[in-house]
């Protein structure tokens, strides 16, 4: 899909550091917007860490558990060592 080619794409960008991108979507996931819009912040994030990556990076896309999360933690964003991204939104 969409999130494939914004990866494949990536890839090619950065095919100089040899990027293991590894990309992980939990079945039944699904962005409640405009397709634009998702691929610009879905881009975004995935761009700066292979910017920022030494060798690996990891995009995660979880549901969240039933009832939702805070509107605190919908969206997260964490950096490690490796330059792993993992961020989630909240569904209504």
């Amino acid at each position: 899909g969409e999130l494939d080619r914004l990866i494949e794409g990536l890839k090619k960008v950065y095919k100089d550091k040899a990027l293991d991108i590894d990309v992980r979507v939990d079945a039944g996931t699904e962005f409640r917007g405009d397709t634009g819009d998702f691929l610009e912040l879905a881009g975004n994030l995935a761009d700066n860490a292979c910017k920022w990556s030494a060798a690996t990076v990891r995009i995660e896309v979880t549901r969240p558990p039933a009832g939702g999360i805070p509107y605190s933690r919908a969206c997260k964003k964490s950096m490690t060592r490796t330059g792993s991204a993992v961020w989630g939104s909240k569904r209504p």
